[in-house]
């Protein structure tokens, strides 16, 4: 009961509300119709008594709108009383606009039908300004039609029409019959109107529940793969740098094999972390498309050359298709990422017969695709494999085919690019997925894509290494002085800021956290502040969303852990020429001096 009586009062206070909303609507077409009214009475009437009554109908026109207005806002006064006040105020207006009617007698039959049409108008208008509400409206029409019928059909001016006019005040007795059906119609439909409101409102709530339940999940996913990427990442790095320095040694036949398999092992594991990496890029929202034009058969063939290797490895053909020299305008980068990701999924499940790629075009798009013959998908699959750590055939967790998330990139990353996605299937013959780009028709400067740095084996520069841990430290700075590097080790902000008074290095590789509150970014920060044209980056092996967004707005590029030495060696490249370059700008400008 007490239940009943909550929603009794919240479809009271939408009650209120409306009539509120009417009152406020209702005086100036009422008032002018009374006005036009009581200009007809005048030339029947003793004026006097005519513009009394038009006062008094202006008069609760006004407190309509005064009291009525108000009745939501108003906590003084309970619904009941709230809801009698309404009652009362409709009944006292019915029997002011109804006083007219009484005027019969002395006007003629064209000025009763003008005052019957409008006081009708107004008993039929207010089945919806009172929400059909039965006092409510029964409180004003009763007055007005009651009088009404009576009038017709009690007073006549002519015999011969004395029939008619009571036919008229039959009528009306049958519409005011009527009104009240309509009348209850009209409140069943606010009823039924406010009930569907508030259960779509319910729904609402449930579903911002539900959504806000979903995201909360997905951040706590988020921190913990984060936190699991970066206890993982630690050791795995440490590991990958001692690696790295035993393959560059010279090494017996037996140590070389050892250590093939475990860089082997090693990258089969920094590559699934790689995956949940890219995830919480795209989570972080850090992840920025750098739009260039390119030749697209040139960026494939790139792919294809790099990939053959490994397709021809697992007995698969390799074939490549071009058919289109089109320029197209995307990030060249991401966009291999996609191919990768899909080359990669396509090699990891197909054991028999061909990986084709292809480059196709119509008058308006480029299309690429890639396609196997692998075991195909089944159609209760298809709105499912884009999903993160889904997988279809892999319940022995075979760590080779993945954590499932090629997919789930390919799909983020071509909607961050705006390309066309679509993919066909049939069971035991394969898959093809087409990716489309729109092509450029007036192509300004095309991009030549795929295209490094000649690399070198070995340098001549300063590092200083930050990291907390020791066993860290000690591991990197290992495989940089194999590289030819002279290092310098460092555990926080304040001991490296020490080092460097007196030696100033050319790189620093920091790692994201350090002891405490400090940081990697508020060490190269301060390193920075004497040195602005030293080069830096972090090094990481936590990959939550805010840690990137951390380094992304400090400016510092991020790297994760674990380092390869394919990446190392391409930061001292990048250091050392640019270290050149700087070189040989301060020795110009100190020839220009001497010579001056």
């Amino acid at each position: 009961m007490a239940n009943a009586r909550i929603i009794d009062d919240q479809v009271g206070q939408q009650w209120l509300q409306l009539i509120a909303q009417h009152s406020a609507r209702v005086p100036l077409p009422v008032g002018l119709a009374m006005i036009v009214i009581a200009l007809i009475l005048r030339l029947r009437l003793p004026e006097p008594l005519v513009w009394a009554w038009l006062a008094l109908v202006m008069l609760i026109l006004y407190l309509r709108f005064r009291w009525l207005g108000s009745l939501p806002q108003n906590t003084k006064l309970s619904f009941a009383a709230k809801q009698k006040l309404v009652i009362v105020m409709s009944a006292i207006n019915g029997t002011v606009h109804a006083l007219c009617l009484l005027a019969f007698p002395w006007i003629s039959d064209h000025e009763k039908l003008f005052i019957t049409v409008l006081l009708l108008g107004f008993c039929t208008a207010a089945t919806g300004t009172t929400a059909g509400h039965r006092a409510t409206f029964m409180a004003y029409a009763l007055p007005v039609l009651g009088l009404m019928g009576l009038m017709w059909a009690g007073t006549q001016n002519e015999v011969e029409l004395s029939w008619v006019e009571r036919s008229i005040g039959l009528l009306i007795g049958f519409y005011a019959i009527t009104l009240i059906g309509v009348a209850k119609a009209t409140h069943a439909i606010f009823l039924e109107s406010w009930t569907i409101r508030e259960k779509e409102h319910d729904l609402n709530q449930q579903l911002q529940q539900a959504l806000e339940q979903a995201q909360q999940a997905n951040f706590a996913k988020t921190r913990f793969l984060a936190a699991a990427s970066h206890d993982l990442r630690q050791p795995l790095h440490t590991q990958s740098m001692l690696i790295a320095t035993l393959s560059m040694r010279q090494l017996d036949a037996r140590s070389t094999q050892i250590v093939q398999l475990l860089t082997e092992s090693n990258a089969t594991l920094a590559q699934l972390l790689d995956g949940l990496l890219d995830i919480s890029k795209l989570d972080a929202g850090i992840v920025v498309s750098n739009q260039q034009q390119f030749r697209m058969q040139v960026l494939v063939s790139q792919h294809f050359a790099a990939t053959e290797a490994a397709i021809r490895a697992k007995n698969l053909l390799p074939i490549l298709i071009c058919e289109s020299d089109a320029i197209v305008e995307t990030d060249p980068q991401l966009f291999m990422r996609i191919l990768r990701n899909l080359t990669d999924n396509a090699i990891k499940f197909t054991e028999r017969g061909q990986i084709q790629m292809a480059v196709q075009a119509d008058a308006q798009f480029v299309y690429v695709s890639v396609r196997d013959t692998g075991p195909g998908i089944l159609p209760q699959h298809f709105e499912h494999i884009f999903q993160e750590f889904y997988q279809i055939e892999n319940p022995e967790r075979d760590r080779t085919k993945g954590l499932g998330l090629g997919l789930s990139i390919v799909k983020r990353l071509t909607d961050l690019l705006g390309i066309g996605l679509s993919f066909t299937s049939s069971l035991h013959e394969g898959s093809k997925f087409t990716l489309k780009l729109p092509i450029v028709l007036q192509a300004t400067l095309v991009a030549e894509v795929g295209q490094s740095a000649q690399s070198v084996e070995t340098f001549s520069l300063t590092v200083l290494i930050v990291d907390d841990e020791k066993a860290v430290r000690t591991s990197v700075r290992i495989l940089l002085e194999e590289l030819g590097c002279t290092c310098m080790e460092a555990a926080s902000t304040a001991e490296a800021v020490m080092l460097v008074q007196g030696n100033r290095p050319d790189f620093i590789l920091a790692d994201f956290r350090l002891r405490g509150d400090d940081s990697g970014i508020a060490c190269i920060t301060a390193i920075k502040n004497r040195w602005p044209q030293i080069k830096a980056v972090l090094v990481s092996g936590d990959t939550a969303p805010d840690r990137q967004r951390e380094a992304h707005d400090a400016g510092i590029r991020l790297l994760h852990k674990p380092l390869s030495l394919a990446q190392l060696k391409q930061e001292l490249n990048a250091v050392q020429a640019s270290s050149s370059t700087l070189q040989r700008r301060e020795s110009d400008h100190e020839r220009r001096k001497t010579s001056d």
